[in-house]
């Protein structure tokens, strides 16, 4: 959507819900994400963080830019992003124009899984400041466009006694972001919390610029090939010679369908509110253009679709793991709620660095024992607990397997104090004759069982 400097005026009244902005040049303070996110349609974990109404909002040369980032990078910039206000004054000197997030929050806005955020920020910072955002412009010679490269960062800073990521963006790009835009794209931040693919996000983005979010209008444009590499970063400009190159696994047409765009339209339209389809244009044989139609979807359109989507989705991501006469066996047995956690914690671990032989066998042990709600105490995949341990081996051979069989107080017992981390490998036997006899609680004072 392109919005007038008019517009812009009205920003600040939807903004934020809690107006810690001014639009002086002393507005630039630092803030944090619980100072602009109200409640929201998402329950966060701890119900105190929650993206319901954070808006993105950026300058359409800065959605038309290209940069090349993971998708939970990609997430991490946008929700860095929402934190500036795009009406307020920003000087060049003005060095306390930061932004901050906590562990918790980066866990909750990108999906990283909260004790991989130290590995996750370190990397993310670094391409955040080695990588520039660059904005292309067509030439005369179509072969070499022009460029102008943006430095995104200025400081970025982990506090890792605060456990908090402290952002500052560089000047030039805060004069994109800010100051009053002219023309600008804006969108929530919830939005695109469920996409999980780079060129998802992007595409969304592209439909938000385009569409008109109070008119509800389809609407279709006409892009090159060129133009949409360009923004899914799938090519770069050589700089010894000011050409376009493409990433050579996209050269071919039907591989880069196949493997980008159309799991990318697929899922903007199942998972946001936005539907997007396309036609090719050609010359000879050649494609040359694609058309994209973009259209709101109707909330009633939604409502109705969203059960059989579900479970259409779900077939098709339990097809990696199991053929479709055991995928039906399963789905008797376990509700959808149950399939979605269970898959999530199976995505978590292996990005975590979780190497697992039989995938299908390993889905069915989380989904046999819950394991993806279990606390962590009780989780011998957590991190409390070391492979091969005596500690490891009675959460997985029998904590696990028992705790909602557990009495109440008991599972309090366990949550607050733990298990003990000083037995030995001999006493394995007793801890086992203590769990069944319901008496697994252990006194971290007396060193006894009760």
């Amino acid at each position: 959507m392109i919005y007038s400097p008019y517009s812009l005026l009205l920003l600040n009244r939807y903004y934020s819900p809690i107006q810690t902005y001014q639009t002086t040049s002393m507005a630039s303070q630092q803030v944090t994400v619980k100072q602009v996110i109200i409640q929201g349609e998402l329950i966060p974990p701890d119900e105190s963080l929650s993206v319901g109404r954070l808006l993105v909002v950026k300058p359409n040369e800065l959605i038309l830019a290209q940069y090349d980032f993971t998708t939970s990078e990609l997430k991490l910039f946008n929700a860095l992003v929402s934190l500036i206000n795009p009406t307020a004054l920003y000087t060049k000197n003005d060095r306390v124009r930061g932004v901050s997030l906590t562990a918790e929050q980066i866990a909750w806005l990108t999906g990283i899984n909260q004790k991989n955020v130290y590995k996750f920020i370190r990397s993310a910072a670094h391409k955040f400041h080695s990588r520039p955002v660059v904005i292309l412009t067509e030439s005369d010679n179509p072969e070499k466009p022009s460029w102008k490269n943006i430095s995104l960062a200025d400081t970025s800073e982990w506090d890792q006694n605060a456990g908090v990521f402290n952002f500052t963006f560089g000047n030039e790009i805060m004069n994109l972001l800010s100051g009053g835009l002219s023309q600008y794209t804006k969108y929530s931040l919830i939005k695109i919390h469920p996409l999980s693919k780079p060129a998802s996000i992007r595409i969304y983005e592209l439909a938000s610029l385009l569409l008109n979010p109070k008119l509800r209008k389809p609407v279709d444009k006409k892009y090159t090939l060129a133009e949409i590499h360009d923004l899914l970063a799938l090519s770069h400009i050589d700089h010894r010679n000011g050409k376009r190159v493409l990433t050579s696994s996209y050269e071919n047409w039907s591989e880069f369908k196949r493997i980008i765009l159309d799991p990318a339209v697929k899922e903007v339209s199942n998972k946001t509110d936005i539907e997007v389809s396309y036609t090719t244009i050609k010359v000879k044989r050649t494609v040359v253009k694609v058309k994209f139609f973009f259209r709101y979807i109707p909330a009633a359109e939604k409502a109705k679709d969203s059960t059989s989507d579900n479970v259409d989705q779900l077939k098709l991501r339990l097809g990696e793991f199991y053929h479709a006469e055991k995928i039906n066996q399963l789905m008797k047995s376990y509700s959808i709620p149950d399939f979605k956690s269970a898959l999530n914690y199976f995505d978590d671990l292996v990005a975590g660095g979780k190497v697992v032989k039989n995938k299908s066998a390993f889905l069915l042990h989380l989904l046999k024992y819950n394991i993806a709600v279990l606390p962590e105490v009780a989780n011998p995949y957590s991190h409390l607990y070391r492979f091969g341990t005596v500690e490891y081996e009675f959460v997985n051979q029998h904590l696990m397997k028992n705790w909602f069989d557990l009495i109440d107080i008991n599972r309090v017992e366990i949550q607050k104090f733990g298990l003990s981390a000083t037995c030995l490998l001999d006493e394995f036997k007793e801890y086992r004759k203590l769990f069944d006899k319901k008496a697994v609680i252990f006194d971290h004072t007396t060193t006894d069982w009760f």
